[in-house]
Parts: C-alpha cells; structure tokens; sequence
C-alpha cells in the first residue's frame, strides 16, 4: 500500500462505500465480505479480490503507536514505567566496622554496590529516580523546609542518577571518611519510625516521584533495631502501615552479622512483622505475589560482598510490565494477565544537539510545506489517502480508528490447542512476551496455574487472537510452570504462558534449497570426526558441576550431547567501549575500562583441541593454510588504480564503455574536478556527484556539441 500526504484540494471523486470495502479488507481471510461489499459501490469480484490482495496498511501509523504501545489497563491499577528507589542504608557501629583489617566494611561495601547500580541506570538509559538515607548516625540531615529527625542523614535526595552523586558515592568507598555523618552512640536509642517517617515525607516532596513504583530498600544487619522496646517496635509498625497505604513497597537485604551473632529471620522476628505491615494492599508492583512470600524465607541474607551485590541488583531491577490483558476462555471466563517484556533491544541513546554557545538542548520542530507553492501546510490541509488503479481513496481521522474494528475482541481470544511439536522455532516473528498472572480479577493465579500444569502435562499450546485496537495477530500461548531454586528455595520461574506472535500464510516463506545430503553419503570415520568436533567446539557453559561444555575432547562415539543450559553471554564490545568512554567522561576519570572483545577467537582455547581440528581435516581431505601463508585471496592480484579522464572526451569514453559503475571507481576529488570544470555543484555525497556528471555527460551526448578543454575559461 502507498500512503500519500496529499492538500485536501486535491480531492476527487471518492466512489461511494470505500471505507466499508478497506474496513472488510483489513483482515486477512474476508475475501467473501470484501466482495458483498464491492459490489454495493459498484466493484466487480476480480476487481475486490485484487484489492485484498494489495491490502497492507499500517494502520496504527496515524497514531504514531508502536505495537509494544500500552493500551488502556484492564485493572484500572496503573503501570509505572520508572521506578523511585530510596536505599535505606544502617550506618552504626556494626555495619562500618570492618570484621578484617584492610578488607571494606559491611557499610562501604553497601555504599559501593549502589554506586554500581546508578552506573547501570545511566548506561541503561532509565530515568528513574534513585536516593540515599542514611539511619543510626551521629548527625542529622533533611532537605530544606523539612524537619531532620535525630540519627537519620539524607546523603543523596531522590534523583535522576549522575555522574556527581556516583563520584560521592565512590569517594566515600575509597576514602573510607565517615566524618561528615558519624555513627552514634551504642548507647543511644535509635527510633526507626523517625526514619520511615523522613523517608514518607522525602517522597512525598519529590514531584516527580507522583508518577514512579516508590520502593524502600533496607540494607542492615541487626535483626531488632527496636532493641527489644514495645513501644517503638509498635511506632514502626504504624510507620510501616503508613508507607504500605501510600502504595511503597518495603523490600529488605540483610547482611550476616559477625559472630557469635545470629540474625533471627523467624516468622515472629521484628523485619518479618514489620514487612507483614508494609504490603501494598492494593499496588500494582508488577512482582509475582507468591514469589514475594517465598523470599522472605530464602535468599534474603547475604554472607559477602559478591552475594550482597548480586541482591542489590536484583532487588532493583523491575519487570518491565507495560500493560494488561484478558484472556478470554468464553463470553463469561476470562482470565486477567500481565505482559512482562522478557527481551528489549539494546542501543546506544541517541544524539542531542546542543547550542554552540550556551550548550543546551536545542528544541527541533517540523514543518510540511507544498512542494507546489512553498506554503506551510496546517494539520487541516493534510489527510491520508491510498492511491489504487488510478484513484485515490481519501481518510478521515475518525476512519482510520475504525478500521480494524469488531474484527475480533480486544485482548486474547482463546481459538483452540495444538500439540507442542507444531510449533516451530521459525514461527517466531518477534521476541516472546511473558504473560503473567493479576489478581485483577479474581481466581487468575489459580486458573493460570492449573492451565499451564494440565497444558505442560499434555503437550499443547493454546492459538489465540490478539487485537489491540486496529492490530490482529495470531498468537501461541506456550506453558511455563513454576520452578525453584533448588538452593535457596525461591522462585526460579513463574507460572505464565510464553506470547509468540505467528505469522500470516503468506508470511511464511519457501525457499529453494538444494537436497540435503544422505547419511550414506560420508564414511564413518568422516561421521565420527564431524560429532566430535562439534561436541568438542560447542559453547562453552556453566553446567552442574562446575564443568564446561566444549572442554571435553570427544571421542567420536555416539553419545548424547548435554543441551547447553547457560551459555557464556559475549558482551557487545563496541557498546561496552562507548558506555565506558562515557563513563570516564561523567566521572571525571582518566583512565577507561579495558573492554575484552569476546567475538574474538580463543586462540587458546582452540589449541587445546588441534588434535581434533586435524583429525577432522586429515578425514576431509583438507589441507589447512600454514600459520603466516597468505589466503588464496589474498594472493589473488590487487586490481590497479584507475587514472582519473583528463578531457572531457575521456570522461565520455569511460561513461560509454564502463556506464555508472566506472565513475563510481573514482574518487571524490576527481570528481569534484569534473563539476568545478562544468560549472556544477560540488556538494553532497559520492552518489550525488556522480549522478550530476552521468547527467552532464547524457546532456552534452545528446547535444553533441564541442567540449570544454582542461586549459579553456569560461567568462560570462
């Protein structure tokens, strides 16, 4: 389909009933509507089938909308896209103690894994807002017009993350100089709803905070700070109430006490009737709600640095759940479900222009202009039309939020089941969302289970529709159950369904290829070399026991391969040389990151097996390059730079014999010669230069006049 902009002018006959007929045609498989619809406007058959054909609108584009677009919610709870994280850091005596002279304490090593955390929001491009309390000091700090409370220092104020506030947090690791904040007394009496009070009024003066997921992380590693007192452990409680009804989510890490202390994590210790208190009722956090309960139990304590970074990244790394839908079993059952973005792309933040002399941002806007007169165009004159067999089919606004409607309802449709083994890897369109269950309606944690257990137990994924406004799709539902972790007893994986988008018939493609070779046709020796080098070179990964696969030698027998469960991620290593050049820029340092390019071959690695590599080349019969000898392209004869035309007749020589293709073989300069001579422009890229002498010399060929020598002026 052409989408044209046209001024509204330009408008001619629109034969009658043409939105109903695109309004038929804008689902595949409608040939028989789009017909009985032809022929009210007076189309034949083969003229409507032609124009089904054709049919390929976007017609979300007047929108603007992406597909992954949010729509309206089906729970009426809203979906944040930013986060707002106060790390709510225990800065006494215990934590900034440190249990080994020389090694970082309890508090640095806290303060350094946030520090890592800001990096990761800045080169992930998030805007979420990250601050500092610190509670248990010695001195006392708020931001303006709020009251500081005794024991309890804000060190950084809900922000955008930057490199000033990582520079602080980094100079406080390296120099190890608490002075600005203390520690208090271990015999003062530290009140906790002070500070979870300072915390609620922090975001609540934090405009921008209004529209984030407000999340308190607790880092500390005493398991009563109410020392045992009824009365304050109470005042906490309702602190804690107070934070849950503003919809903040308090989320605890705990760090193992030196010894002989125990950290009780019983289910009537203080941090666990505290967070009992602290539940959102009624959040929408975008997090599993059983798998909430399950961690208070698991993976809470963290036992060094390496465990207490890996927790910190975790806890503040959010599902990116950007919407709600229904699945729709029939007219009465339906199903409430959450779409999880399991994998986004990643690129680098694109380029802003910035004013040369003030260095802020310059604002750019657009402008449609005739291409007649020269006149700016207003949103008025503009509309959206198709140009088919010679007339064009003009739209409205409201006639493009139309099409596509009543085709299917909105959501998921269930269709029906198909074994597992019908779907192929090749059906994928796109990466799969994760649908997760919402408490939206109620009963769907339970019915999303039981779905996926009896599916998982049968081996069917479920068909359905997906219609997001003027957008259906086929999808496949495929099951996930849930699985713990065998370690820690969490949850590894949730129960949901895999969303994969299928594509039309006439997507699908059939490619030529020639026919595979037969099993009969390679010796066994020859099958036995091909197994072991590809079990020997598979990639590497961490598997049970510490093993890795690839590192075995192969014997050449036939003996299963173990499917690679975590293969080694190679990280991109021009992205990780932008972000930290970046980096370096922001924090101010002069020394950049190394970055290791893992696309690179292990030369190492693949020494260890050249026994095999030579064993499979000695079967084959090829005979590998000598280390240091030239490829056979390489020592194929380098072609000769070709000599730029000197005259005008040489040029047209070389354009006759060699077309577009020979002066493209010229360099710029050459060709800026050329168009100085002639008098034409000399701006642009390669391919515009070039177009203007193919031009020039098809002018002057057909006029076939006399041309200009390189010695000869021209005066005017």
């Amino acid at each position: 389909a052409v989408w044209a902009r046209l001024p509204r002018t330009a408008r001619q006959d629109q034969r009658p009933g043409a939105a109903a007929v695109l309004l038929a045609a804008s689902a595949p498989g409608v040939c028989g509507h789009l017909i009985s619809a032809g022929h009210d406007c007076g189309w034949s058959p083969s003229f409507a089938k032609c124009f089904l054909a054709s049919m390929d609108f976007d017609l979300d584009d007047d929108d603007k909308e992406e597909e992954d677009t949010p729509d309206g919610q089906a729970d009426g709870q809203p979906h944040f896209e930013k986060d707002c994280i106060i790390f709510l850091v225990d800065a006494r005596r215990s934590m900034i103690s440190a249990e080994v002279a020389g090694q970082k304490s309890r508090f640095l090593q806290a303060l350094s894994c946030i520090a890592s955390c800001m990096r990761e929001r800045i080169v992930s491009g998030d805007s979420d807002l990250v601050g500092v309390v610190l509670f248990g000091t010695a001195e006392s700090r708020a931001p303006n017009e709020m009251q500081p409370f005794p024991h309890t220092y804000v060190l950084l104020e809900p922000e955008v993350p930057s490199g000033a506030a990582i520079r602080e947090l980094t100079k406080l690791v390296e120099t190890a100089d608490l002075s600005a904040f203390g520690c208090m007394a271990d015999a003062a009496e530290l009140e906790l709803s002070n500070t979870l009070w300072l915390v609620a009024m922090l975001l609540n003066a934090t405009p921008r905070a209004r529209a984030c997921r407000k999340r308190v992380i607790v880092i500390s590693d005493d398991d009563d700070p109410s020392a045992a007192k009824a009365d304050a452990k109470q005042r906490a409680m309702l602190r804690a109430k107070d934070l849950a009804d503003a919809k903040v989510k308090l989320e605890p890490i705990f760090l193992k006490p030196a010894p002989p202390r125990h950290f009780d994590l019983s289910h009537s210790s203080f941090w666990k009737q505290l967070l009992d208190e602290a539940q959102p009722a009624h959040a929408e956090t975008g997090v599993d709600e059983a798998s909430e309960a399950e961690s208070w139990t698991s993976g809470l304590l963290c036992v060094d640095e390496e465990a207490l970074s890996a927790r910190v990244r975790r806890t503040q790394h959010r599902k990116r759940a950007y919407g709600s839908v229904d699945l729709r079993i029939s007219e009465s059952q339906l199903i409430s479900l959450r779409l999880v973005t399991v994998v986004q792309p990643f690129a680098k933040p694109a380029a802003t222009k910035l004013h040369a002399a003030s260095n802020e941002a310059l604002a750019s806007e657009r402008t449609l202009l005739c291409n007649q007169h020269g006149s700016v165009l207003q949103p008025s004159d503009t509309f959206k039309a198709c140009d088919f067999g010679g007339k064009w089919v003009f739209f409205e606004p409201y006639e493009l939020k139309q099409l596509g409607a009543g085709l299917a309802p909105l959501g998921l449709a269930l269709l029906g089941f198909k074994p597992l083994e019908r779907l192929k890897p090749y059906h994928s369109l796109r990466p799969p969302v994760f649908l997760e269950p919402s408490e939206a309606r109620q009963g769907s944690t339970c019915a999303v289970q039981a779905l996926a257990a009896a599916m998982g137990r049968t081996r069917k994924v479920a068909i359905c529709t997906f219609s997001r406004g003027a957008t259906l799709r086929l999808v496949a539902l495929l099951p996930q159950q849930r699985q713990l972790d065998a370690h820690t007893g969490s949850v590894h994986l949730p129960d949901g369904f895999h969303m994969v988008h299928l594509p039309w018939a006439d997507e699908v493609r059939s490619p030529a290829l020639p026919p595979p070779l037969d099993i009969g046709d390679f010796s066994a020796g020859q099958l036995g070399a091909a197994r072991a080098l590809v079990q020997g070179l598979a990639l590497r990964c961490d598997v049970d026991g510490g093993r890795s696969a690839g590192d075995g030698g192969g014997s050449g027998d036939d003996k299963p391969v173990a499917p690679l469960a975590h293969v080694t991620t190679i990280a991109n290593p021009a992205a990780h040389r932008y972000f930290a050049i970046m980096q370096a820029v922001v924090l101010g340092s002069a020394d950049v990151e190394l970055t290791v390019d893992g696309t690179l071959p292990d030369n190492e690695w693949l020494g260890s097996h050249s026994d095999m590599i030579r064993r499979f080349l000695d079967v084959f019969g090829v005979s590998p390059a000598a280390p240091g000898t030239a490829s056979e392209s390489s020592r194929l004869p380098k072609k000769k730079k070709r000599s730029a035309p000197q005259t005008d007749a040489e040029w047209m020589e070389l354009y006759k014999k060699e077309g577009r293709e020979g002066l493209a073989e010229l360099t710029v300069p050459e060709l800026k010669t050329f168009c100085k001579r002639n008098s034409l422009a000399v701006g642009g890229k390669k391919d515009d230069l070039v177009t203007r002498i193919e031009c020039e010399l098809l002018k002057c060929d057909a006029e076939g006049g006399p041309r200009l020598e390189p010695d000869e002026k021209v005066e005017y």
